[in-house]
């Protein structure tokens, strides 16, 4: 195996010691939905077909997913080279170039300030190398389902400097490094 690509979520699981769970996402076996996951899910479809502003940070010109793989849509989907070896894919919720920041919707029941902050790290350095913006700012916000529709009842804002940046990409390529390490063991 020559290239390695991961996501969050698998270089969260195979750090938290769900080493298995990894070695799935990364073979491409879908993992089982739990009706928290749809539950998730629906509410992200719901903010980002509508566009919803659900804080005020959100500008006019920010840019929300939009993945439709049958369509060819891949709104702010991105996958980077870190590496000449590693490539990180992400979905950044809500991409704000007008604010230079981005949104990651949270839709359990942890408070904003409860998410590893390393993900919005991950997400703003991933989100530089796809876009050429400087993100100067990551937020966390937690949403739910009210009277309808959604809310934010609850949000936070990570200021984000070369220092977050690096950090990010050391954890990335240090976790990546063991995976690709017992991936060609393996072999």
């Amino acid at each position: 195996m020559k290239n390695l690509k991961v996501s969050w979520s698998i270089l969260n699981a195979w750090s938290s010691g769900r080493r298995d769970e990894a070695m799935k996402m990364l073979a491409g076996i879908e993992t089982i939905q739990t009706p928290a996951m749809k539950r998730g899910s629906k509410l992200h479809d719901y903010i980002a077909s509508r566009k919803l502003k659900l804080i005020p940070e959100i500008s006019d010109k920010a840019i929300f997913e939009d993945i439709q793989p049958e369509k060819s849509i891949w709104t702010n989907y991105f996958r980077v080279d870190l590496t000449d070896w590693l490539k990180l894919s992400m979905v950044v919720d809500v991409y704000d170039p007008e604010n230079k920041l981005i949104i990651d919707w949270k839709s359990g029941s942890r408070r904003s300030t409860e998410h590893n902050k390393m993900q919005i790290y991950l997400y703003a350095l991933g989100t530089e190398i796809a876009t050429g913006t400087k993100i100067e700012r990551g937020i966390y916000g937690a949403i739910k389902e009210f009277d309808g529709g959604v809310i934010c009842n609850d949000y936070s804002i990570f200021k984000i400097n070369d220092e977050k940046l690096e950090l990010a990409r050391n954890y990335a390529e240090t976790i990546a490094s063991e995976i690709y390490s017992f991936i060609n063991k393996e072999e």
